[in-house]
């Protein structure tokens, strides 16, 4: 499977996994606000650049986020990502069961609005699920 790292920074390492047409977002470590605004910036750069409407988001190396880093995630990022073309997202959780819990508490926010969020203890079950959602066909002159 092809795939291409187009950024890293402390907290991410972001890939475009051209096969299947989607990014593979690696956050990892204890994550601060700040750096994820910036991260998640680029992020939208990329969605917007290559036309990705498929995330997969994998938390699993994940130690430490705060509510308020959700909660601009919920409220400020997922929309700007549904704007940008971003149809869904399979949500890996961390392995760490505080981050866990509070991503938890993020879903009544999250699944008011596109994109679709779903939500897996690991990778491969995520990444089956990415491959099995269809999307509808863009409409011409928008591909």
């Amino acid at each position: 499977m092809p795939i291409t790292l187009l950024s890293t920074s402390e907290a991410l390492d972001l890939y475009h996994d051209e096969e299947n047409n989607w990014l593979y977002l690696d956050w990892k470590g204890a994550l601060e606000l700040a750096n994820v605004q910036e991260d998640c910036q680029r992020i939208l750069t990329y969605i917007g650049q290559l036309g990705t409407p498929k995330a997969l988001n994998d938390n699993s190396h994940i130690t430490h986020i705060s509510w308020e880093l959700l909660k601009w995630v919920a409220e400020v990022y997922l929309p700007a990502t549904a704007r940008a073309g971003m149809a869904c997202v399979a949500w890996v959780h961390s392995r760490a069961l505080e981050c866990r819990s509070d991503v938890e508490l993020l879903l009544p926010v999250a699944d008011n609005c596109p994109p679709q969020l779903s939500m897996f203890d690991d990778v491969a079950a995520a990444y089956a699920w990415l491959r099995s959602v269809r999307l509808p066909a863009a409409p011409v002159g928008q591909q």
